[in-house]
Formats: C-alpha cells, sequence, structure tokens
C-alpha cells in the first residue's frame, strides 16, 4: 500500500486483495467515523449512501443515551459524553497531567482556573486547540516566578512578556484582563513594545563607528520642542541607522547627496521620517544635505465622498459587530478628521448616548451629522446595555481592557473597499 519499511504487516479479510499491509493502511482500509455513533469503529456495514456503519450500531441502530456531564441525547449505546463534553474532559485531563510541569501554586491555580473558565464560557474546543501553546506559556511563567521568588502580579507579567507574546496567549491573556492581572491596554502595551525596539536597536549599532552619532541625534530628538511621541522617536531612529548602514560610511558627516538620493530612491517609504535626521546634519556639521520634494497629488473631492459613502453603505449591510464597529471608527476618523487611534480610545461616556448628536474628542464636544445618528445608535456595547460596565469602549476588541486595533481595522475594511474606489 504506502511501501513503507515496518516491523509488523498484518492481513484484513475484508479485503484480501490489499494484501499485507502496516497498522495505518490498515486502520485506513477497514476502520472509518460511524455515521451513527461518530466512533470511529471497524466497518461493519456500508450504506447505499456508503455511510460508514461499527457493529454495535448494526445491531441496534436506534440505540442512543444521555450524555452522563449535560444530559443531552446521543447517538449510540454505552455512557460516554457528548463531544462538547468529551472535549472539556480532555481539557481538564490534560491540565492534571501537565501539574508536575509547573512548581508554582499560583500558576496552577491560574492553569485551573483557565481550564474551568474556557470550559464553562463556550472555549473548550478553543482551549483544545492551542493547549501546547498556553502550556509553553504558563512553564515561562511558572520558571521566571520560581528564579525570582516573587509572587504572581500584572507588573511582573508584563515584564516577563512582550506585546507580541501577549496577543498570542489570546484567551490567557483575556483571563488575565477578567481577573485583573493584566491592566495595561493596548495603547500601553504598544509603548513598552516600541521602548524594546529602540533598546534592541541601540544594543545592534553598539559597535559600529557612527553609533555616536546615532547617540547625538537621539538626544536632539528628546530635547526637541514640541515634544514627539515615541512612536515618531522610533520612526526617525529606524531611517537614520537604516541610512548609516546603507551608505557604508564611518561617521554621519561623510553621507554625501548622491547616497542620499540613491537611498531615497531605493526606499521611498522612509523619505518623511529621514527628515528629521537630515535636519539634524545640516544644523549641526552645517552640511547641504536636500531630500527631493515628493510629487503627491492631492485626492479628489469626489473621491474622498465616494469612499465615506461605501463606508455607510458597508455599515448599514448586514455586517457582524465587529466589522461594523471597524468601519465606523474608520468613518468617524475621515469625518473629525481625527487620528485612527484616538477614535478606539473613545469610551461611552464620550458619546452623547440620549439622542447621539455629538461626540467628545480631545476634551472636546463635536457635533455629529444627523445621518450619522442611526448609525453611532448602535455602537453602545451588549455589556453596557445589560448594565454590567459602566463605562466600557466603544470599540471594543477581543480583551476586555482593549479597543478593536488599527490592524483589526484595515482588516474589516479591505473586503469593503477593495476593487470598488478604482471603479
Amino acid at each position: 500500500m504506502c511501501s513503507t519499511l515496518s516491523t509488523r504487516l498484518s492481513r484484513a479479510t475484508v479485503c484480501p486483495q490489499n494484501g499485507r499491509m502496516c497498522e495505518k493502511c490498515l486502520r485506513a482500509a477497514v476502520g472509518a467515523t460511524c455515521s451513527h455513533c461518530r466512533k470511529h469503529r471497524t466497518v461493519n456495514f456500508m450504506t447505499l449512501d456508503r455511510d460508514p456503519l461499527c457493529k454495535a450500531c448494526c445491531a441496534n441502530p436506534e440505540a442512543n443515551h444521555s450524555c452522563p456531564d449535560c444530559g443531552c441525547s446521543v447517538n449510540g449505546s454505552g455512557d460516554y459524553p457528548c463531544m462538547s463534553c468529551g472535549i472539556k474532559r480532555t481539557n481538564v485531563a490534560r491540565q492534571m497531567g501537565a501539574q508536575h510541569l509547573l512548581t508554582q501554586q499560583s500558576v496552577r491555580q491560574l492553569y485551573s482556573d483557565f481550564i474551568q473558565w474556557g470550559n464553562d464560557t463556550g472555549r473548550a474546543s478553543k482551549l483544545a486547540t492551542g493547549a501546547a501553546r498556553y502550556l509553553q506559556f504558563l512553564a515561562k511563567l511558572d520558571a521566571e516566578l520560581q528564579q525570582r521568588q516573587s509572587a504572581l502580579d500584572g507588573s511582573l507579567i508584563v515584564e516577563i512578556f512582550t506585546t507580541e507574546e501577549l496577543r498570542q496567549m489570546g484567551l490567557l491573556s483575556q483571563l488575565m484582563a477578567e481577573m485583573g492581572l493584566l491592566n495595561d491596554n493596548a495603547m500601553a502595551r504598544r509603548r513598552r513594545s516600541d521602548e524594546r525596539l529602540l533598546a534592541a536597536k541601540r544594543s545592534a549599532i553598539a559597535g559600529e563607528s557612527w553609533a555616536e552619532d546615532i547617540e547625538m541625534f537621539e538626544k536632539a530628538l528628546s530635547t526637541r520642542e514640541p515634544a514627539i511621541s515615541l512612536r515618531s522617536h522610533k520612526a526617525y531612529m529606524h531611517a537614520a541607522i537604516a541610512l548609516l548602514t546603507q551608505v557604508k560610511v564611518r561617521r554621519a558627516t561623510q553621507v554625501g547627496q548622491a547616497a542620499l538620493d540613491k537611498f531615497v530612491a531605493k526606499k521611498p517609504g522612509l523619505r518623511a521620517s529621514l527628515s528629521a535626521f537630515i535636519s539634524h546634519l545640516n544644523s549641526l556639521h552645517e552640511l547641504r544635505l536636500k531630500l527631493k520634494p515628493k510629487s503627491a497629488k492631492p485626492i479628489p473631492l469626489i473621491r474622498q465622498v465616494k469612499y465615506v459613502r461605501i463606508l455607510i453603505d458597508g455599515i448599514n449591510s448586514s455586517l457582524e459587530r465587529p466589522a461594523r464597529l471597524a468601519l465606523t471608527a474608520k468613518l468617524l476618523s475621515k469625518l473629525l478628521n481625527a487620528p485612527l487611534e484616538s477614535i478606539l480610545c473613545l469610551r461611552h461616556s464620550d458619546l452623547d448616548l440620549k439622542e447621539f448628536k455629538s461626540l467628545k474628542l480631545d476634551d472636546r464636544w463635536c457635533d455629529l451629522p444627523e445621518r450619522l445618528r442611526p448609525i453611532m445608535a448602535m455602537l453602545p456595547s451588549p455589556n453596557w446595555l445589560k448594565g454590567l460596565d459602566s463605562d466600557p469602549l466603544l470599540f471594543e476588541g477581543r480583551i476586555l481592557i482593549d479597543s478593536l486595533s488599527t490592524a483589526a481595522v484595515e482588516y474589516h475594511l479591505k473586503p469593503v473597499v477593495r476593487m470598488k474606489i478604482g471603479t
């Protein structure tokens, strides 16, 4: 059959034409999932519709029993649980079997609470799918607690795990947020991520001859008035380091106009971020470097109106709540000329929840067009409507303390806007 070398070959009486087979081919030839009890068994009978039946179901094709855990009706004889309860049992058994891998009682309790929470909230299948990943994160947390001899708290969690790791933890991060162990929102985690990236860049260029020039540039950025955001700081540093790495000079003063033009032509996306470093070099060393201006055509008004109309039509169509929230955030960002990040951080207290006529942005109330009021009326979250949360985020994300991310907005935006702007 498969031509794989095997120490054990067997012959099946139901298919003697196949000859002697290994265990894998034997199971594939004689076994299948019974169409009645949904158990993988030796096929005893095949119906005209090619539905396999096991021996027990052939003897009693109408057999069924109650699930011992939830009481629902399950096809087949016996006392085994339904599929959903079987997954829950597997989750608990896996958690009990992994207890010896964890030395800290607080982490063991967290693992136990995580399994119970997932099983009780309809997330058993997701827990089973990511079981190995969740256990890997818990093992890392356990090792760090053992090494530091400290208690489990939120400050230690954000110190141990990066922003990307917390995102990968998924449901585990959501539980820790609900338990109060993870209090930082997405903006705080983004800031920590940017700080770590900057520290990694400083470490990577420590041995370069032009590292002193980058250090002086960073000091100039830190004392700049008005102060720039950390995200802009990171972008400027990345562009400056990329330039000096590409042109291969010993000091920043040796960068020539030809080398600068070649670099910008190769990486035009860094043009805007590079302007701060070029201005710094010109003022500090009296150089005459210039960035060629980018020829940008203004977006026609009719195109902008069409974009807004597409967003409104998308919101009014039968979209699920996450997609509707994403499109609404993008629409408000366009109409109010506000950064998308600021829109995503809005809470229920920032919206006129009685008539939906105004929205508070940057401590200032803005009037909303009448056409937007039905759209804004769909924003209040289910938790707020049920009275479970007094002031939740308007654009809630997957984790309790998080809003939708800009990446999530773009994800939901693409299917709606793609191929429509150019038509």
